[in-house]
């Protein structure tokens, strides 16, 4: 009942700030043209880390945060942080791969990046969205049928799980003015409402919760519209323990079954 009101609440909040239009559409429009202009990471969007067992293979889909804009190697970025914790406390040889795009929002997504799991098959699918919709007048409606259109369509080819992070409490974006950033905190929330709300009906989907709890100011980058490297690993380490953690569970649940990811001597002393 809770979070019932709660999203009823956050709805509302939502279309009120809408009296705000003018305003939030001219200050959305330049802080788009800087985020849009960044220049991308260094380096190759995939990678194969050695291991000890077979190959894992870890596909991210999204906007910027998975092409780890505002760090300057692709190594620096999210997808990347997230493969190479998994390597280093599983011991398991991984290959990941960022497909996105800066600017991309679920519409974009589901016509542009949706086609590309079929031929990849990936063990583990990650997704990395919202930021771009909850700047666009993507309604909560649109979301959720969005997502669960997309689900459907990809679900069949991913082997393991999928794995969505949370929307970023957009609020801490610094770099964007009042009150664009209040509101867009607001939608962030909202969308994430609905996201878990949709994910606890999906099979072998999960929500990832963001760490607020341990944000700090060191994670974005100088311009306060992006994560920076330093944020990169520590959020790449919160969403690879998620997933760590998914895999023991599973094997509490089915002891016969021999996961991708072999339970091992993690303790996720680190949160």
């Amino acid at each position: 009942m809770f979070h019932k009101l709660y999203r009823l609440w956050l709805k509302g909040l939502s279309l009120f700030s809408m009296l705000l239009f003018p305003l939030l559409y001219e200050q959305a429009a330049e802080t788009r043209k800087h985020v849009l202009h960044l220049p991308m990471p260094q380096g190759a969007m995939q990678a194969n880390l050695e291991g000890q067992y077979p190959a894992c293979q870890l596909l991210a889909l999204g906007e910027w945060t998975v092409l780890g804009l505002g760090a300057e190697t692709q190594q620096q970025g999210l997808t990347a942080q997230v493969a190479q914790y998994l390597n280093q406390h599983t011991q398991q040889a991984m290959h990941w791969q960022a497909l996105g795009c800066n600017g991309i929002d679920l519409h974009k997504m589901q016509h542009w990046l949706s086609p590309q799991v079929e031929p990849i098959k990936p063990d583990f699918l990650l997704i990395s969205l919202g930021i771009n919709d909850s700047m666009q007048g993507t309604s909560c409606t649109q979301w959720h049928d969005g997502l669960h259109s997309f689900i459907a369509e990809v679900r069949p080819y991913v082997r393991q799980g999928i794995f969505f992070t949370a929307v970023p409490p957009l609020q801490y974006l610094h770099g964007a003015p009042q009150p664009l950033r209040s509101v867009l905190g607001l939608r962030a929330a909202a969308f994430n409402e609905e996201l878990q709300q949709l994910l606890q009906t999906q099979k072998n989907c999960w929500y990832i919760p963001f760490p607020s709890q341990s944000f700090q100011a060191q994670h974005l980058d100088a311009a306060g519209c992006h994560f920076s490297a330093e944020g990169y690993a520590w959020w790449g380490a919160h969403v690879a323990q998620f997933v760590l953690r998914q895999q023991t569970l599973a094997l509490k649940v089915q002891p016969t079954k021999q996961p991708l990811i072999p339970h091992q001597k993690t303790a996720f002393s680190s949160e």
